[in-house]
């Protein structure tokens, strides 16, 4: 499911929740089949958090450096099962924009806007919303509709997954790599990349270079046998957590203009569509999408 946190500028509040929920849902529950973003519902796209935001939520290990605002919108709507409100007056005005009432959920009984005050008003702040979160977070894990993802764990690429990933790759892409090429990663300070398994069995990789503060994404392949099992989306949120972990800015991959899962999956896990590369790939020759996610995305 996607969860998306409301308040009305997403600079201070929702991006707290955000931050924490992501973190929580990496280190307690990372198969739990959970997504999470943010917005406002009356802001510019593009701001930072707040500088007190980001202090006291670095004081207890989120990193919302590189978050930038972002206004609710129709296609934000639309991916989104869950809103998370901080008041009553914003869950009032998405029911009068058309979202179900059962679609609504308020953090607690509110949680005051923090905007102008001190760090120990959003220490505060930022502590109510953390039990707040923990709690909807908790429950919805308990709730969840996804028991094929509950066996599926990310690890790092070692040389005994490479046999299995090098069929995987045969199994998905015309101009697979070979294993002597995914053997080479290993070996690469620059590259990380991750295995999924699933009851111990290789399901799926995800492989990146980074280069500065950017990881680019050059291989995401999961087994035919484990699709639809919450696997992609593991692996893409393991490079996720890396990158707020490694303090990388911004993650980029380019998919074919065909592959509208990949698409629509890259999108609900927040990665936003920069533009096309005529002819990029070969076998057969097609367009190629650019698709980036910003840490902590914009929103």
């Amino acid at each position: 499911m996607h969860l998306t946190f409301i308040c009305t500028g997403n600079t201070c509040r929702s991006p707290m929740a955000e931050g924490i929920a992501r973190k929580l849902i990496y280190e307690t529950y990372p198969d739990c089949g959970i997504e999470v973003s943010s917005a406002g519902l009356n802001t510019f796209n593009g701001s930072p958090a707040s500088q007190n935001a980001i202090d006291v939520c670095r004081e207890i290990g989120v990193d919302l450096m590189f978050h930038r605002s972002q206004r609710l919108n129709a296609e934000i709507a639309e991916r989104t099962d869950l809103f998370a409100v901080m008041t009553a007056a914003h869950g009032n005005f998405l029911r009068q924009c058309g979202v179900p009432a059962d679609k609504i959920v308020m953090l607690d009984d509110g949680i005051p806007d923090p905007f102008g005050g001190d760090m120990d008003i959003y220490r505060a702040c930022r502590d109510a919303i953390a039990e707040a979160v923990t709690r909807l977070i908790d429950r919805l894990a308990s709730q969840s509709d996804h028991p094929d993802t509950k066996t599926v764990t990310v690890v790092p690429m070692e040389p005994a997954h490479i046999p299995a990933i090098a069929q995987i790759e045969r199994e998905c892409f015309s101009t697979p790599w070979s294993e002597a090429a995914l053997t080479e990663e290993l070996t690469l300070p620059a590259a990380h990349f991750v295995t999924a398994l699933a009851d111990g069995t290789v399901a799926g990789y995800m492989g990146m270079q980074v280069a500065g503060d950017v990881g680019y994404v050059c291989n995401v392949a999961v087994s035919p046998d484990f699709r639809r099992r919450g696997v992609a989306s593991a692996l893409i949120q393991a490079q996720i957590h890396y990158a707020a972990e490694h303090g990388l800015h911004e993650l980029t991959l380019e998919v074919r203009s065909s592959n509208t899962p990949a698409r629509a999956l890259y999108e609900k896990m927040g990665f936003v569509h920069l533009g096309t590369r005529p002819h990029f790939y070969r076998d057969p020759e097609e367009d190629a999408e650019i698709y980036s996610f910003y840490h902590t995305q914009k929103g």
